[in-house]
């Protein structure tokens, strides 16, 4: 290239008029410097350049702007990823099956009433699946007490033990709590053949099936409340039989009863025509239950209870016996005068009744 010394204006490499001497200017300069100045003297393609030789390498060998981003986007796409390149999956937002349940069952002084059953099951991402059932708990007791009963899932042939740590509430006596029942479940586990089942093998077991496959009945425990009434006169002690409740479990105690029992509680309200001492009062031994094979059995221990003023009704007393299974037959309950320190032998009087077959507790 000639390069003229003027004082005209021309056109540089670079694209940009040169004003001046260019005579002294360009005398020190060389061609190649002012190449150099344009960046027109280099080797290496420079970054964003749109013509023919240029590449998406940037200075210094570094990726472009385009191949940076396609590099960013990548690695995005690999924060998303697990061990192995597998995805990472949020499995709080697993796809959920429900069935609403709405079923009450009695076990071990409660009424628990099971609401909507939940199942996130297990996944190739996700393991184990979790159900969880709603649940109200209604204490039939008076002391302040959680719900405490062997609880067993079963789905597909297989069981699933409750874990510790469950959500159940500490509940006062007569009072209702709310809570729930976890269970961790394999991917073999199925809402339609599921049956949740509460009490031990040698107990009586309530059984809820969640589905139409289940092979198990519905069993709730429902408490049979039994038209048995009646007066009897013992000497100077009136007693009212109000009803009869066939059970099994006790709420007093809260336990449940063994497969080969149940329990029975008669209900009455006691008065004298006299007025006693302080020493005076209705005990264990005031009486006695004659069974329909002609044996007789003496009731659970029960609270003192002190009818003394001659003319007033004391109510809400109750005796209880645990009978054997089945507890169908002739029954004769022997009632005597009220019992002193020295529990003296008084007069006695029978009251009989009848009991169908149990347990049936409200099997379906």
């Amino acid at each position: 290239m000639t390069i003229q010394a003027s004082n005209h204006r021309f056109s540089s490499p670079c694209g940009r008029g040169l004003h001046g001497s260019v005579a002294a200017v360009l005398g020190a300069l060389a061609v190649s410097s002012l190449l150099l100045a344009c960046g027109g003297g280099s080797s290496v393609p420079q970054p964003g350049g749109g013509g023919e030789g240029s590449s998406d390498v940037g200075a210094g060998g570094e990726p472009s702007h385009t191949e940076n981003a396609a590099g960013q986007a990548e690695a995005g796409a690999e924060s998303n990823k697990g061990e192995g390149g597998a995805p990472l999956v949020n499995c709080d937002d697993r796809p959920t099956q429900s069935v609403t349940l709405d079923q009450p069952i009695w076990q071990t002084g409660f009424k628990v009433t099971l609401g909507t059953a939940t199942l996130k099951p297990q996944t190739a991402s996700c393991s184990p699946g979790l159900l969880t059932i709603d649940a109200q708990f209604e204490n039939r007791g008076t002391d302040t007490q959680t719900f405490d009963a062997v609880t067993l899932l079963s789905s597909a042939g297989k069981d699933y033990e409750l874990p510790y740590g469950q959500d159940l509430p500490r509940v006062p006596g007569a009072r209702l709590g709310k809570g729930s029942f976890a269970f961790e479940v394999d991917d073999t586990f199925s809402l339609d053949d599921a049956t949740l089942s509460f009490g031990g093998p040698e107990r009586h077991q309530a059984k809820v099936p969640f589905g139409k496959d289940s092979p198990d009945p519905l069993i709730t425990l429902e408490p049979q409340i039994l038209p048995i009434t009646g007066k009897v006169v013992a000497g100077y002690l009136n007693v009212n039989f109000e009803d009869a409740v066939v059970r099994a479990d006790a709420p007093w105690s809260y336990s449940s009863i063994a497969a080969n029992e149940v329990y029975l509680t008669l209900d009455y309200s006691a008065m004298v025509t006299r007025d006693m001492s302080y020493g005076d009062y209705l005990s264990d031994d005031a009486f006695v239950l004659k069974l329909p094979d002609g044996t007789s059995i003496a009731p659970d221990s029960v609270p003192r209870q002190y009818v003394t003023k001659k003319g007033v009704t004391v109510s809400d007393l109750w005796v209880g016996f645990s009978l054997p299974a089945p507890a169908s037959g002739k029954y004769s309950l022997e009632v005597k005068e009220v019992n002193g320190v020295e529990a003296p032998s008084g007069t006695t009087a029978q009251f009989p009744f009848t009991l169908p077959t149990f347990p049936t507790f409200g099997d379906k």
